[in-house]
C-alpha cells in the first residue's frame, strides 16, 4: 500500500517542487496540469478500493434475478468489447432468482468482465453463463484471453497482488470477498 501511494506522491512532489521555476513555461504547465490530477486520481482510486475492501459486511440482501444483473453489466462492457473486437455474449434462457445485493453483484461481474477484456486487447470472446439450481445458481465467466500462468493462479484473489503495471491488486480481492458474503464460492481454471 505504501509503495502504491508513494509513487504518485513522488510524481506530484517532483512537479510541485519545480513549479516556482517554471511558472511561465507553457509546456511545463501543460505537463503539470496533465500529470498532477492523474496522480491524485490514482491515489483516490487506491483509497476507494481500500475502503471497498475494508468496508463492513453487506447487510441489504433481497430477492433478485441474477440474469438482470449480468445483462446490466454486459451492457456496461459492450462499448469496450466492440472497440476491442471482443464478442460479448450472455447465455441463459430463464431467470435465476437468488438473495443478494444487486450493487455488490454488479461489481463482481464488472470486475471479472473488465479483467477478461484486459486479457483480450486484440479481440476474442467473453461469455457470461447462468445455470439456475433450486434457490441458488452457478455463474460462469469465460474468455478467450491469454490465460493465467499456473504459478500465480493461487495468488490472484490475494489483496495487493497484481501483475498489471497500473493496478492496486484489490479488484479480485474485493470480488472474492463479495462472493463469500453472498455465501458463494469462486474458482478459476485457465489454459495458457
Amino acid at each position: 500500500l505504501a509503495h502504491e501511494i508513494k509513487n504518485p506522491l513522488a510524481a506530484i512532489n517532483n512537479m510541485v517542487s519545480i513549479l516556482p521555476e517554471h511558472q511561465s513555461d507553457k509546456a511545463f504547465l501543460k505537463e503539470f496540469y496533465s500529470i498532477v490530477p492523474r496522480q491524485l486520481q490514482r491515489i483516490n482510486d487506491l483509497l476507494a478500493n481500500m475502503l471497498d475492501f475494508a468496508k463492513p459486511e453487506i447487510k441489504e440482501f433481497v430477492q433478485l434475478d441474477i440474469t438482470k444483473v449480468i445483462n446490466k453489466v454486459a451492457q456496461l462492457l459492450s462499448a469496450t468489447a466492440r472497440r476491442q473486437n471482443v464478442q460479448l455474449q450472455t447465455e441463459f434462457n430463464r431467470t435465476a432468482r437468488i438473495r443478494g445485493n444487486e450493487k455488490s453483484l454488479e461489481q463482481v461481474f464488472l470486475n471479472l468482465g473488465l479483467n477478461a477484456l484486459e486479457a483480450m486487447p486484440k479481440g476474442g470472446k467473453l461469455v457470461f453463463r447462468v445455470y439456475p439450481v433450486e434457490n441458488h445458481c452457478w455463474v460462469e465467466v469465460e474468455d478467450t484471453g491469454q490465460g493465467i500462468p499456473e504459478k500465480i493462479i493461487d495468488k490472484i484473489f490475494d489483496p495487493f497482488y497484481t501483475t498489471k503495471k497500473k493496478g492496486t491488486g484489490l479488484g479480485l480481492a474485493i470480488t472474492y470477498s463479495i462472493v463469500q458474503q453472498h455465501l458463494g464460492d469462486i474458482t478459476v481454471s485457465s489454459r495458457t
